[in-house]
């Protein structure tokens, strides 16, 4: 019914390490998720918040707020097509995915098969809110929502990628 919107979950290795098994990683079910490692820093947080500014006087929160309640009055669905560029970026990406995915060891291979075959609709489902707030009125996803979703799956790749190797493989 709505799926620009989605779940997101911010968890620690060392919880999520507890509830993994060695064949967690092919059965699918992690790769639902677009895993992402920020990397760590030594620094230390405020004890306080800086500023005074609740959450929902924040820009970023009354533009997506605008945009949910934009797409939570639309009646009928949005159909989207990918421009010629678009379409040139997406196909580039999903063969040099799968081109990085076939040079990898048969033990990587077997770790991300499930990812793998995620990533690129994740690209395609990342691209239409892109869009919609790149424009709302536009029914083609041009080449930069696409590279948005690209950046965020290709970023998603190289954290899990990292994470079988080290964390969780």
């Amino acid at each position: 019914k709505r799926p620009c919107v989605t779940i997101c979950a911010v968890t620690t290795i060392e919880f999520i390490k507890n509830f993994l098994n060695k064949d967690d990683a092919e059965t699918g079910f992690l790769a639902r998720f677009l895993i992402f490692n920020p990397p760590g820093n030594d620094v230390i947080p405020d004890a306080l918040p800086a500023g005074n500014k609740r959450v929902q006087e924040m820009e970023s929160y009354s533009l997506l707020s605008e945009v949910y309640n934009q797409l939570e009055g639309v009646s009928v669905p949005i159909e989207y097509t990918l421009t010629a560029g678009a379409k040139r970026e997406f196909e580039q990406y999903h063969l040099n995915m799968f081109k990085r995915f076939k040079e990898s060891s048969e033990s990587d291979q077997s770790k991300l098969d499930a990812f793998i075959k995620r990533w690129s609709p994740s690209v395609l489902k990342l691209a239409i809110p892109s869009q919609y707030m790149i424009d709302s009125e536009a029914r083609q996803i041009d080449e930069q929502a696409i590279l948005a979703g690209i950046s965020l799956c290709a970023y998603a790749e190289q954290c899990t990628r990292y994470l079988m190797k080290r964390e969780l493989g």
